[in-house]
């Protein structure tokens, strides 16, 4: 049997939840798969009520970290406003991709992950494989997109309630 593939715009909207962090708040949301999503301040996470068909698909705007539950046969893809999408089989990491900052930023903290960006044909490829401390970096209206190191204490520290000053006159 072929399989059909269900796309995250297939679901009827009383089928999807949309959840939302104020200004100043953070939040935590359990995923159908039991996997966990920490959002950060002024955030949003878009999911459907069950995952159904070959992927597992979710929405971004702003920050979040995921811990996801690995399910080799069932890929999460997590996309963002900015046409990259991050494909995962189980583990953590953070995307940053706020609508009003030009900078958009997912780092990985165990496991793999694939960065895919879009055709205007709607195709899908793959723009880099993510290895653990590292960062996939982009600009708006800037190239090249860039793997980077990544600094895993500073870019957690809003999970933590830490505030890092660098650099910065007092």
């Amino acid at each position: 049997l072929p399989v059909h593939r269900i796309a995250f715009a297939d679901y009827p909207k009383s089928y999807t939840h949309t959840i939302y962090t104020n200004k100043g708040t953070k939040g935590e949301v359990m995923l159908p798969d039991s996997s966990i999503v920490k959002l950060n301040s002024d955030s949003k996470i878009i999911f459907p009520d069950r995952f159904m068909g070959p992927t597992r698909e979710v929405f971004v705007a702003g920050e979040a970290y995921f811990k996801v539950k690995s399910k080799p046969d069932t890929p999460m893809v997590v996309s963002t406003s900015r046409d990259i999408f991050i494909k995962v089989l189980g583990t953590e990491f953070n995307v940053r991709a706020y609508d009003n900052e030009p900078m958009t930023r997912t780092t990985l903290y165990s496991g793999k992950v694939d960065i895919l960006g879009k055709k205007s044909s709607g195709e899908q490829f793959k723009l880099a494989e993510l290895k653990p401390s590292e960062s996939y970096v982009t600009r708006m209206k800037e190239a090249p997109l860039k793997v980077l190191k990544a600094d895993t204490i500073k870019i957690a520290a809003w999970r933590r309630g830490d505030l890092i000053f660098d650099n910065t006159p007092m």
